[in-house]
C-alpha cells in the first residue's frame, strides 16, 4: 500500500500545461528533423487553424493559488 494514501490530509494540485512549440520542437528533434523546420511548420499549422503555435500555448502559470476546501 502506498504511504500517501494513509496521509490524514490529501493536497489538490494540477499539472502546468506545456507549450505546442515546445512538444513540436521535440517531436522534430525525435525525427531527426533540423530545428529550422520549425518555423516551416508553425506556417503549415497556421493554415489550417488560423492559429500559430504561440497562439495555442498556454498562458503564464500563476505563482500560487488558494483553493478553498471542505474538510
Amino acid at each position: 500500500m502506498h504511504p500517501y494514501l494513509n496521509h490524514p490530509l490529501q493536497l489538490l494540485s494540477k499539472r502546468n500545461p506545456i507549450s505546442a512549440r515546445v512538444i513540436e520542437e521535440q517531436g522534430l528533434a525525435l525525427a531527426v528533423i533540423p530545428a529550422s523546420y520549425i518555423d516551416d511548420l508553425n506556417e503549415r499549422i497556421r493554415r489550417q487553424t488560423s492559429f500559430t503555435l504561440d497562439d495555442m500555448s498556454p498562458v503564464t502559470a500563476v505563482k500560487s493559488a488558494i483553493i478553498p476546501t471542505f474538510l
